[in-house]
């Protein structure tokens, strides 16, 4: 069974719908009264009502998918089986959750959010956790032989009363892949993961701002209690920020990533009346975390996230449904494998170069109608070379509105001003025909960049052409 949400009611076919749980909303709440108030815990009296489980998983496969819901109220207050897992039980189940965000979800005893028990394997793609709470594991807690997969993963604010704010693991061995941990707490240890006998692996992942009851910052971001956590391309805040002493692995960092917003309780911890604050956890401008991650280490699109039939190409969008690999000029390149080298956490930084709120990716294209880029004045630039980045934002010497980097596509190959027949001579110096790369340094005669100087090329630049000692038109190929 697959279960999806997020339609307008306009959709002909699943392609259409916006995944985003927060653009149409699609609720699944344990609050049957609907009387929950907002801030309070999930020992208030007015979740007295609210059921233990919003959502069962046990028994399932990969088949299963639950994909484009907001998931809260549940309150796993009862027995043995009914105290873990409020937001979602499972029990030798692995489901496919995808575009999901758990929030304002508690148990009693274990997994605020999801409690994966007994050889429960679930894939988690694109998840938000958001103020969840539990005496252990205040989001996730894995227990005995459960090893999910989570990709795209975010959790901000939840809480434990004992061990694992975020994430408890015992006896198990999860896969975190571009996750971010940020501003969890725990009154015990482990205000970010807490591990008993288990070796997660996190690649590319984020780690900071997370709290515990203890005075080190580095052991409240992960508490190992037996067991190795296996550490590469990751950000992990500890005592002395910067001093480059990290956990043993490749590409590990320990400066700050710079969050938009940090989360903030208030100063009277989670859950306590209205003014929580769980923060952006997007990273800002200047970030040590942007181009620095592993690309090869991103999980492969098994859900073809972006709809494209692809299910082998490496997950294409980030926990927005931005792209996923958007190089950052201005940044230079300091993780590994072929740019543009991905970011570190589950978002990735959508530059702004022209500073007018919309990311360069939507000025250039509005993308589909309801998707992220639908907003007012997308689309509105142009990208003349198709590298991502808005022509007002590339060099232009002489202040003709055309950037310099594409002069070229107006056939003035020898930039004399106009378009003739000396041009056209390194047009057929560079002549390849269709299917054949152009040779390097022809890149000037790719007039319209698809790696070939063809037919398609010649005709452009015949549109163009002035002839000696006429001024060439910026305007001719359009």
């Amino acid at each position: 069974m697959a279960i999806y949400g997020g339609f307008a009611g306009t959709e002909e076919n699943l392609k259409e719908r916006n995944p985003d749980p927060a653009t149409n909303g699609t609720v699944l709440s344990g609050d049957l009264n609907g009387d929950d108030l907002l801030g309070v815990g999930g020992s208030h009296a007015t979740r007295g009502d609210n059921c233990f489980h919003v959502v069962e998983g046990s028994g399932t496969d990969s088949v299963a998918i639950l994909d484009g819901f907001t998931i809260t109220g549940g309150r796993a207050d009862g027995s043995r089986q009914y105290d873990c897992g409020g937001g979602l039980y499972n029990y030798q189940g692995s489901p496919t959750i995808t575009n999901c965000i758990f929030k304002n979800n508690s148990a009693k005893r274990c997994g605020g959010a999801i409690h994966n028990d007994y050889h429960s394997n679930p894939t988690l793609i694109n998840c938000a956790f958001v103020g969840n709470a539990a005496d252990e594991g205040g989001a996730l807690h894995n227990f005995m032989n459960s090893n999910p997969i989570l990709t795209n993963c975010m959790f901000a604010g939840n809480s434990a009363i004992q061990d694992g704010g975020a994430m408890c693991n015992r006896s198990c061995k999860p896969i975190m892949i571009n996750c971010t941990f940020g501003g969890n707490s725990a009154n015990g240890t482990g205000g970010g993961i807490y591990n008993v006998d288990s070796n997660p692996s996190l690649s590319n992942c984020i780690l900071w701002g997370n709290r515990d009851g203890g005075d080190v910052v580095t052991t409240a971001q992960i508490h190992n209690q037996g067991g190795m956590p296996v550490f590469k391309y990751c950000c992990i805040e500890d005592d002395v920020p910067g001093d480059g002493n990290v956990p043993a692995g490749e590409g590990n960092i320990d400066t700050d990533p710079l969050f938009v917003r940090d989360p903030d309780d208030g100063g009277d911890g989670w859950h306590s009346g209205d003014n929580d604050d769980f923060g952006n956890l997007h990273l800002k401008t200047g970030s040590p975390c942007i181009d620095a991650a592993n690309t090869a280490l991103v999980s492969q699109d098994v859900i073809d996230l972006d709809n494209d039939g692809n299910r082998f190409e490496p997950v294409p969008l980030d926990l927005d449904l931005y792209p996923r690999f958007v190089d950052e000029p201005t940044t230079p390149d300091t993780g590994k494998d072929y740019p543009p080298i991905v970011d570190i956490g589950a978002y990735e930084y959508q530059p702004d170069c022209n500073r007018n709120g919309i990311s360069d990716a939507c000025d250039i294209d509005c993308s589909s109608h309801d998707g992220r880029c639908d907003v007012p004045g997308c689309g509105s630039s142009g990208d003349c070379n198709h590298n991502g980045i808005p022509d007002e934002c590339e060099p232009d010497s002489d202040n003709d509105s055309v950037p310099d980097v594409c002069e070229f596509i107006y056939g003035d190959f020898d930039l004399d001003g106009d378009v003739d027949q000396e041009d056209f001579g390194q047009l057929q110096a560079c002549y390849s025909g269709s299917g054949e790369t152009a040779e390097g340094g022809c890149e000037k005669a790719d007039l319209n960049f698809d790696s070939t100087v063809d037919i398609s090329d010649y005709k452009m630049f015949r549109n163009c052409m002035t002839g000696a000692n006429m001024p060439a038109d910026p305007h001719c190929i359009n």
